[in-house]
């Protein structure tokens, strides 16, 4: 169970946002998905940016999250070993 917890986020960020843009687009919601989505067809690069740098940043949080919960769940594993 816990060696499939450390590759968890990835899966979790990876469905949440490729859902988003694929939800958003087909149905056509308005919010950051189709905003990407539309920056991207109109070449708009700051745009794009702000959303990758969004997204990553939501990624991270996501990610440091887990390791926290990684840790409380095992208090074997030391990050500061690495």
């Amino acid at each position: 169970m816990l060696p499939v917890m450390s590759h968890l986020p990835t899966a979790v960020v990876g469905v949440l946002f490729s859902g988003n843009f694929l939800i958003e687009i087909i149905f056509g919601i308005d919010d950051i998905g189709h905003l990407g989505y539309e920056a991207v067809m109109q070449r708009d690069y700051p745009l794009m940016f702000g959303i990758l740098y969004l997204f990553t940043l939501i990624s991270m949080v996501v990610q440091l999250i887990f390791d926290v919960l990684y840790r409380m769940i095992d208090p074997r594993v030391d990050f500061e070993a690495v």
